[in-house]
């Protein structure tokens, strides 16, 4: 909390993942856009895939309704305000704070959405860093802006 004295209620603070390199620039906009609406914003994507609930290690017998999900990236931002707010109840409450919108979450606040990026890809397995290699690599052609 003392590493917020010089923060202004109304600063957007952005917390980001080195792990994904290729954040866009509009998604950045429109989450501090979104911040300053409403206190927060994570950047996210709507789910493409069937999505399935996994009820054992290896098989599932339920589809969950992929309308219903997001995939929660990283930048995501509070308010100077919003953080010291969530830093006190979560130490009066015992949550732990281990990201932004996690804790935002257990206290039982809303997260609002911002625009994620399909580019914005976490590199965490060995697939992940021939992927990021191909993305660095090309330019996406004038027909598909």
């Amino acid at each position: 909390m003392m590493a917020l004295g010089e923060v202004a209620d109304d600063d957007v603070l952005i917390v980001h993942d080195a792990v994904r390199p290729l954040v866009a620039a509009d998604s950045i906009s429109d989450m501090i856009r979104v911040c300053k609406e409403h206190d927060n914003a994570m950047t996210v994507l709507d789910c493409a895939d069937t999505m399935y609930l996994r009820q054992s290690p290896d098989a599932t017998g339920q589809v969950v309704e992929r309308a219903g999900l997001v995939r929660g990236q990283t930048p995501e931002c509070v308010s100077g305000k919003r953080m010291r707010e969530m830093y006190k109840r979560a130490a009066e409450q015992g949550v732990e704070i281990d990201s932004i919108s996690a804790p935002q979450v257990a206290l039982g606040w809303q997260i609002y959405f911002a625009k994620g990026s399909e580019r914005n890809i976490k590199l965490t397995r060995t697939e992940d860093i021939e992927l990021f290699k191909a993305l660095l690599a090309t330019e996406r052609d004038e027909w598909l802006k």
